[in-house]
C-alpha cells in the first residue's frame, strides 16, 4: 500500500454490490479511505452532505472523491499528487466497475 498523503472519500447508497472493489482500489494506493453508508439511518441525506461528512474525518487535508461504483486506475493518486501544487486543483483517473 502507498502512503500518499490523500484521503479518498467514498459515500455509498445501493452500490454495496460494488464498494470492496472501490475500497480496494483506493486502499493499494493511500492509507486514508473513509466510506459513509447513506441511508443507514431512516432517512438518505444525499452525496453532498454525505461528501461534506467525509471531509470532516479524513485524515489528510487533500481529498479525492470516490463513487462507490468506481474504481481508481493503478497509480492514479501518485500521478496526481505529482502534479499538485498548492492552489490548484487536480481530478481525475477513475473508471466505472
Amino acid at each position: 500500500m502507498a502512503n500518499l498523503p490523500i484521503s479518498v472519500i467514498i459515500p455509498c447508497w445501493k452500490q454495496e454490490q460494488y464498494l470492496d472493489a472501490a475500497v480496494r482500489s483506493a486502499q493499494s494506493q493511500t492509507d486514508s479511505v473513509n466510506v459513509y453508508p447513506d441511508g443507514k439511518d431512516p432517512f438518505r441525506a444525499g452525496v453532498c452532505y454525505a461528501r461534506n461528512f467525509l471531509t470532516i474525518y479524513a485524515k489528510y487535508d487533500l481529498i479525492f472523491p470516490l463513487d462507490a461504483d468506481d474504481r481508481l486506475y493503478p497509480g492514479a493518486l501518485q500521478r496526481l499528487y505529482d502534479v499538485w501544487q498548492p492552489g490548484i486543483w487536480v481530478y481525475g483517473n477513475y473508471t466505472e466497475i
